[in-house]
């Protein structure tokens, strides 16, 4: 098994709390994949370089490239605004009616979150790597045997056989 930051396919989901309540198959989820300590070390000193003398736009546009570094995509994310968004396609600005899925780019980050979601998936993405290795510790303790065979209860009365044991 490779460490969890060179496994792209090892990564781990993430509901905003204000989603939870909502049905699994229409729930907003962020998928992240793990990254190593030297990306987070990067995207730290980053994020906090500019919250101490940066300007509002600068942060956040720092903010959402240390999202984007981690983030791989989303689903379930949906133009629920009333009116037509623009945002950044696969080749480029579109615009999504109302009601219809919003493609995932990390560009889209600021036109679909408020300020405080998007500190809460800078550090969900930090957060969610340790729940991943948590997943993997339960996963690699589970016993290879079956448990399906428990052991005789002590308390039972002894069993008589044809044998007359």
């Amino acid at each position: 098994m490779s460490p969890l930051a060179c496994d792209p396919e090892t990564t781990f989901e993430f509901v905003l709390d204000s989603d939870k309540h909502k049905p699994e198959d229409r729930r907003p989820t962020f998928i992240f994949r793990c990254r190593s300590v030297a990306e987070w070390g990067v995207a730290e000193r980053k994020v906090n370089k500019v919250k101490e003398s940066g300007t509002g736009d600068e942060a956040l546009d720092v903010l959402c490239e240390a999202i984007s570094g981690g983030l791989v995509g989303w689903r379930n994310m949906i133009n629920e605004s009333g009116r037509t968004m623009t945002v950044t396609g696969s080749e480029g600005p579109v615009g999504i009616p109302s009601g219809n899925h919003i493609p995932y780019h990390p560009e889209n980050l600021q036109q679909i979150c408020v300020v405080a979601e998007l500190w809460l998936l800078y550090y969900a993405g930090l957060q969610g790597g340790l729940a991943a290795v948590e997943d993997l510790k339960k996963s690699a303790s589970q016993s290879p045997t079956s448990t399906d065979e428990s052991a005789a209860d002590a308390n039972a009365e002894p069993s008589t056989d044809s044998a007359g044991v």
